[in-house]
């Protein structure tokens, strides 16, 4: 173990500035040292660039030519990243709490066989609540291929207060030597689902992912493509389907990605329309064309197939 090992921690960013200059300050205020933060900007047209380099110089930017997805942006930061820990997608809309990545740290340095850590994420903002908060997640568990997330919009409790092992987590810290073994982010996973497969990835080669509950850190979701979008059902058909098919066997495959289909089919259009007040058409043909891409859009279909 090292006395004060060095963390990297990785944002993805496009037209998020006035989110991720909150995420930012709060970053500055942590009671551990942050080595280096490393933003990736996807090409955003908001002035997140010139920003950066002038209110934010400290920051290390990476700033792309062209859109470019989560996955593709988190591995150009892994790829100059300098720190024997490494925190990735810490998102735009993400405010850790000051403890957060001194509480990380501490489950890593007394736990070798943890691969991936990651904290307590509430739902919204601190300044939404003047009681007890509400969960965004917990960590997370795999039920019929869906990634489902502990405690989501349930209020914090007894229950979600002790560090615990689970399937998954978002916004995770790990090890150097974890990703030499299991490789980058798979960048097929264009928003959703890079950090679900990248957890599972790591239980395969033998390490463990857990929680840490002391590691609290507040969310504010969907600052890229909104709440209630079509852009955003697309997206999740599509890497819910891509992570069935990479870590499924043949069977489970076809009964978990038929039930999907038929699920999308009937219950997402009629739950996003009542909730965004919106035609269920364009959401429909959103969730189908991502369930196909799977099979026509990927850059390497025969890779989707359980690794």
């Amino acid at each position: 173990m090292n006395e004060n090992p060095k963390v990297s921690i990785i944002i993805s960013s496009y037209n998020s500035i006035e989110a991720l200059k909150e995420c930012l300050a709060a970053l500055q205020n942590q009671t551990y040292l942050v080595h280096e933060v490393i933003v990736v900007d996807a090409a955003s047209t908001d002035g997140t660039t010139d920003i950066l380099k002038n209110q934010f110089p400290w920051v290390n930017l990476l700033a792309c030519k062209t859109r470019v997805g989560i996955g593709d942006a988190i591995n150009q930061g892994i790829n100059i990243a300098t720190g024997d820990y490494i925190v990735f997608d810490l998102n735009c809309d993400d405010l850790v709490t000051p403890t957060w990545l001194e509480r990380l740290v501490e489950v890593m340095e007394k736990h070798p066989e943890i691969g991936v850590v990651c904290g307590k994420r509430y739902y919204g903002t601190p300044t939404q609540y003047s009681g007890t908060p509400r969960l965004d997640s917990c960590g997370g568990r795999m039920l019929f291929g869906i990634a489902v997330p502990y405690g989501h919009k349930k209020t914090d409790g007894p229950s979600y207060e002790s560090l615990k092992e689970v399937q998954y987590t978002a916004v995770a810290m790990t090890r150097r030597e974890v990703l030499a073994k299991v490789g980058p982010l798979d960048e097929d996973f264009f928003i959703y689902g890079e950090d679900v497969d990248f957890s599972l990835r790591v239980r395969k080669a033998g390490y463990k992912v857990y929680v840490e509950p002391k590691a609290l850190f507040w969310h504010q979701r969907s600052a890229t493509v909104g709440e209630v979008s079509p852009t955003r059902l697309y997206y999740l058909s599509r890497s819910r389907v891509r992570l069935i098919m990479k870590h499924y066997g043949l069977l489970k495959r076809l009964l978990y990605i038929t039930a999907y289909i038929i699920a999308g089919t009937f219950v997402y259009p009629t739950c996003y329309s009542y909730i965004g007040r919106q035609s269920p058409i364009p959401l429909l043909k959103a969730h189908y064309k991502g369930v196909l891409w799977n099979f026509w859009g990927s850059r390497n279909p025969a890779a989707n197939l359980r690794q």
